[in-house]
């Protein structure tokens, strides 16, 4: 009896540590199936936020890219605008520029003009003056613009004084007429004097 307890109770012991080890092998089993699930888990979420990674670094590439060609595109529209400001900018001058000349061209022969009416020259010869001759040389030949008498004429020259109680000598007798009609009109001879201070006596 005692020899069928013990081997009864150790076959129960037997069976109890089969069934022990078989629900640690299947314990380990399970869990060793969940760590596999959580690492195919893990694998799958880090290679789909990498894709996703990859996607967003191509889109903000694309819009870095757009962003850089937008701000060439207005640069390019500043320069233009700043080119055609300019562009218009030397028009105006140029504009100025000759109207400026024109302004000094007419000064110019204005001057002429009135240099020439004071020399008393013809209006066509002060066309052909030049524009740039200095005021200082015009102003030299003022002294040796003074009119001269015509061909064929003898300039008039002062009365030469001659002894004491002489009359001057004309030395232009053209001139003699009206010289002795006009000191005649003023000038009485001295016996006429005398004769009417006699006739009064």
């Amino acid at each position: 009896m005692n020899f069928h307890l013990l081997s009864s109770a150790r076959t129960r012991n037997d069976n109890q540590s089969k069934d022990n080890k078989e629900e640690n092998s299947n314990s380990t089993g399970k869990k060793e199936e969940k760590i596999d699930k959580l690492k195919c888990a893990a694998v799958t979420a880090l290679s789909a936020a990498a894709v996703k990674a990859k996607i967003l670094a191509n889109q903000e590439e694309d819009q870095i890219r757009q962003l850089a060609m937008i701000l060439i595109e207005k640069q390019l529209h500043k320069l233009e605008s700043k080119l055609a400001f300019f562009n218009e900018m030397d028009n105006v001058t140029m504009r100025v520029r000759e109207q400026l000349d024109r302004s000094k061209q007419r000064l110019f022969q204005e001057r002429a003009q009135i240099i020439a009416a004071r020399l008393g020259l013809p209006a066509s010869s002060s066309r052909g003056v030049a524009p740039t001759l200095p005021a200082n040389r015009m102003a030299t030949n003022f002294p040796n613009s003074a009119p001269r008498p015509p061909m064929g004429m003898t300039p008039q020259r002062p009365p030469t004084s001659g002894p004491p109680g002489m009359a001057p000598t004309n030395p232009n007798p053209q001139y003699a007429t009206s010289s002795t009609t006009i000191s005649g009109s003023s000038i009485r001879p001295a016996n006429q004097d005398t004769l009417s201070s006699v006739g009064t006596k």
